[in-house]
């Protein structure tokens, strides 16, 4: 579909991609569909489906040229009639580095949060805007699609409502209505960066609202069982055309989210990156990985240095990593080494003008040769560069590089005996999540309560997430990674979370795992003591205890943490943690006019 993904440090813009490669119907999550409810009617509609969206994923990419003028031309477009309309706006501190050194004031949290969550709502409305301008091109094949997905039918019904929200999805954003948004930014900085304009409010109105009727689910896995093999065959074949136009809209110079930063009047962002410099050089490794080599001018002590990225693509995605490498360095330099995508090793050096062929010498018998690319004068030569990739694997080390001229002498040889390739066992292991708890705040606020564990090497950490409907909230994290022990210096049987929800829907949500075994916990409330609700965790989330939560319309005064035999463990004033989010929902709610 047409997504909105970044622009401007954390708001949208348009970026042509198919509702099935995101998260939200591809993601991960979902069950399986049961493969005895598998009709021939849901195979003609599977594959009718597959179809469809092949073939609009083919339309795309014959249209990425014409996309990205369109979305160049409506960038100008806006960049000119917007000029300047949020110069002086805020900006959070959590979007520099380096951090500050202490904690900002609740109220200034509160302060910065509402400015940063205003100014997502306009520039999401202007990403609207270029989203639906960067779809016309590709108009008949959306319609298209969207009339032979929209009548089918499958037994399982959320396959159908994943597909709905799809074609719903792209017929918004090519059918949307042009918001006021260069209007509504300037009524934003006239307000003093405090209050949105009445057309604002109801374009977040609008936009939440939908959200709300999107479906999750991983279509992907849903559809696999009702697939026959010609079905299978053409996910394949898309799979394969994704990865094509990814490529050929990288290629398709499409207008810098930074040029549009600056004509609106933001400062430029930390993690900016500036326009690429030409290539110099471009292939494959060992691995299947793509590398390409680029000037990049000059960094410390060297005068000319390069770059180097990488770029793993696989079924799950594509990973890449960059890195500097000075060209003319001391011959024995060890070369520069790291990992792409956790398991792919990668490694590269310059080499000296005679150097004509590399060999990696590993410690499990095999010999991996490394292209040399010479380089031109202008580039940093006389002499070159060599790039390669491979899987790392438990205890592979790399035991010598050996470089050789043109007859087969050796012109180098070099034992970087601390140089270990990247390791599958101490990558971080997919996290594994599990859904604990639904329920509804006080005012009617839905939540969910979800555990998540991962691995790293010989680390674990179990951590809760909670799932709102609001994001103005106010967090007071705690004790929730396995093993630590923060917060004051008391017995931690209980290692509580809160989160907190400003007007019109306050209310305070206290989560958390118990440890002692037997115990229980109680919050105090205006109405009395209140027990928290207790959910066993699934053993597979390895967590200390099980969670025990509850919702209140205010932070509870205090925790009362009680043994198997009813007597008082200890308790936990929250006197400070009400204080904090009075403070910051201070902050938070827009002023009056």
């Amino acid at each position: 579909m047409w997504e909105e993904s970044t622009i401007g440090r954390g708001t949208a813009t348009a970026a042509c991609v198919l509702v099935a490669a995101s998260a939200l119907l591809w993601g991960v999550g979902s069950s399986v569909a049961d493969a005895a409810a598998v009709s021939s009617a849901d195979s003609t509609a599977t594959s009718t489906y597959l179809e469809a969206r092949y073939e609009l994923l083919r339309a795309t990419v014959q249209d990425v040229d014409a996309t990205a003028a369109a979305e160049a031309k409506a960038s100008q477009a806006f960049g000119q009639e917007c000029a300047g309309a949020l110069h002086g706006a805020p900006d959070s501190e959590f979007e520099f580095v380096p951090l500050p050194t202490t904690r900002p004031t609740p109220r200034a949290e509160g302060e910065s949060r509402r400015a940063e969550q205003q100014k997502d709502v306009l520039l999401g409305e202007l990403a609207g805007n270029l989203a639906s301008a960067s779809a016309q091109p590709s108009r008949s094949a959306i319609e298209s699609f969207v009339a032979t997905v929209s009548p089918l039918r499958w037994s399982n019904a959320l396959i159908a409502e994943l597909i709905a929200s799809e074609a719903g999805e792209l017929e918004q954003t090519l059918n949307s209505p042009q918001s006021p948004a260069c209007a509504d930014m300037r009524f934003w900085a006239q307000s003093g960066f405090r209050r949105l304009s009445p057309d604002s409010k109801a374009f977040e109105t609008t936009r939440a609202a939908r959200l709300q009727t999107l479906q999750e689910g991983n279509l992907l896995d849903l559809l696999k069982p009702l697939e026959d093999s010609e079905a299978r065959r053409l996910v394949a074949r898309t799979r394969a055309l994704e990865v094509k136009r990814t490529h050929l809209r990288i290629a398709a110079e499409l207008p810098s989210e930074e040029a549009l930063d600056k004509a609106l009047g933001l400062p430029a962002s930390p993690f900016a990156v500036n326009k690429k410099p030409p290539q110099i050089a471009h292939g494959k490794t060992l691995s299947g990985a793509e590398y390409v080599l680029r000037k990049a001018g000059h960094e410390g002590g060297c005068r000319h240095t390069i770059s180097v990225t990488f770029e793993e693509s696989s079924e799950g995605g594509s990973s890449s990593s960059t890195s500097e490498l000075c060209v003319r360095r001391k011959p024995t330099s060890l070369p520069e080494s790291g990992c792409s995508g956790g398991k792919l090793a990668t490694i590269e050096n310059g080499v000296e003008p005679s150097v004509r062929s590399v060999r990696i010498q590993l410690n499990d018998g095999r010999t991996i040769a490394a292209r040399v690319i010479q380089l031109s004068r202008r580039d940093g030569g006389p002499g070159g560069v060599f790039v390669q990739s491979f899987l790392g694997r438990r205890n592979l080390r790399v035991l010598a590089i050996v470089e050789r001229d043109a007859a087969g002498g050796v012109v180098l040889r070099l034992a970087p005996k601390h140089m270990t390739p990247c390791r599958e066992d101490l990558e971080p292991g997919k996290p594994t999540f599990a859904p604990l708890a639904q329920g509804s705040t006080p005012g009617g606020e839905g939540f969910t309560i979800e555990g998540v564990f991962y691995s790293f090497g010989k680390h674990q950490e179990f951590n809760f997430e909670v799932d709102t409907n609001e994001g103005s909230g106010y967090d007071h994290p705690n004790v929730i990674s396995r093993g630590s022990d923060e917060g004051p210096a008391k017995p931690k049987a209980y290692g509580w979370s809160l989160r907190n929800e400003c007007e019109p829907n306050p209310y305070a949500i206290v989560y958390g795992a118990l440890t002692a075994p037997g115990a229980s916990v109680e919050a105090r409330t205006p109405q009395g003591l209140v027990a928290l609700t207790k959910v066993a965790i699934p053993a597979k989330l390895h967590a200390p205890g099980p969670l025990l939560y509850g919702a209140f319309a205010e932070v509870p005064s205090e925790l009362v943490v009680l043994r198997a035999d009813g007597s008082v463990l200890y308790t936990e004033s929250l006197a400070t943690q009400d204080k904090d989010q009075t403070e910051y929902c201070e902050g938070y709610v827009e002023p009056p006019a």
